[in-house]
């Protein structure tokens, strides 16, 4: 049995306990000690299956370059709610706000340094501040600049080995509303996505769709280890990303 390390209390399934309870029966669970974060990298056996948060995981050597947002977004602009999206640094970032209002900023990694969400200048000042205080800066940190959209529902959709395995309702006007139904609507965009060349060199990942209006769109690509499952079915997930490991070694 393939060990997997998980840290606990990361993801909304954890609530009850089902999630690490689907995931122990397809993978020997081992939970990285509370120091890690003051440790470094988690280096106790060679781990390569991480389940956590985007600072493990990314310490534990996955990348992600797939969830650049400067990769995917490209790639799949008309199918984007960010259609008109740009990259700038952040400090050029605020100089736009400044002159031009409120903005939609996140940053081009998949890592989140910065996370999504609309910026008006005051906000702005208080995250760059925020940045600085983390050792970044602004002229360094790569952006997503778009203009504010409303969504109305979001929804997730998990792969595994290049094929859908789980999907779910996760937020409803900005706000958290996990619900089990998916909208055949976004299902559609998220076949011809998943159907793209873009994921031939990729196994395991996320897309999250939202619809605006009466159009379903693609929001955002995540890895799959650090991305919540939410009301999807976390059996047939673990199940099927076990398998798939089991493929990979024969």
């Amino acid at each position: 049995m393939r060990k997997l390390v998980y840290q606990p209390d990361i993801f909304w399934e954890d609530r009850d306990g089902k999630a690490l309870e689907a995931a122990s029966k397809y993978f020997q669970i081992v939970q990285p000690p509370k120091d890690c974060f003051v440790r470094g990298a988690y280096e106790e056996g060679d781990f390569s299956l991480m389940r956590g948060s985007l600072d493990l995981v990314r310490r534990s050597g996955r990348k992600f370059d797939f969830a650049r947002a400067d990769k995917w977004l490209p790639t799949f602009r008309e199918h984007c709610i960010s259609d008109g999206a740009y990259f700038t640094d952040l400090e050029h970032a605020g100089a736009i706000i400044r002159k031009e209002g409120a903005k939609f900023l996140r940053s081009v990694s998949p890592f989140k340094e910065l996370a999504g969400d609309v910026f008006d200048y005051e906000r702005f000042k208080t995250e760059s501040a925020y940045q600085i205080s983390k050792n970044v800066k602004p002229s360094e940190l790569i952006v997503v600049v778009a203009e504010p959209v409303h969504i109305v529902e979001e929804y997730r959709f998990i792969f595994v080995n290049n094929k859908l395995v789980g999907e779910s309702q996760y937020m409803s006007s900005g706000e958290l509303d996990v619900q089990p139904y998916v909208p055949d609507g976004a299902r559609e965009v998220v076949e011809f996505i998943g159907g793209s060349n873009y994921w031939a060199n990729v196994f395991d990942w996320v897309l999250d769709i939202g619809r605006v209006g009466n159009e379903y769109k693609l929001v955002e690509i995540n890895g799959f280890e650090t991305s919540s499952f939410y009301a999807a079915d976390c059996n047939a997930i673990f199940k099927a990303w076990a398998e798939s490991l089991e493929m990979e070694i024969d």
